[in-house]
């Protein structure tokens, strides 16, 4: 396995987080157009796809919204967080969609 090209990490190289402004909506889109671009070039459907679920974990570490699912999750927080939210009145938050997929919407692969 060891001499198995390790396809993520080729993908990292090639994509350099430094040419991109995350600080901008267009820098992170042109980010992820770039990791689009190169998923693409992956045949085997399922190696893109866990391809894209590594890159998509790396992309959150990198625009710095990766935290742990596990800790808002947990109900000590949660009830925590509803507590406050129903002392101050403020009604619960929508749910967050998630990015489910790095290929643009209707493109199935």
């Amino acid at each position: 396995m060891a001499d198995t090209p390790d396809i993520v990490a080729e993908i990292k190289s090639r994509v350099d987080p430094a040419r991109f402004d995350f600080t901008r909506a267009e820098g992170r889109r042109d980010f992820d157009n770039a990791l689009r671009a190169e998923l693409k070039k992956i045949r085997d459907s399922s190696l893109r796809a866990h391809a894209g679920e590594m890159l998509k974990h790396w992309r959150l570490d990198l625009f710095g919204q990766n935290a742990p699912m596990w800790e808002w999750q947990k109900p000590g927080v949660i009830a925590r967080l509803e507590a406050i939210e129903a002392f101050l009145g403020l009604k619960p938050r929508p749910q967050q969609t998630e990015i489910k997929s790095l290929r643009p919407r209707g493109q199935n692969g």
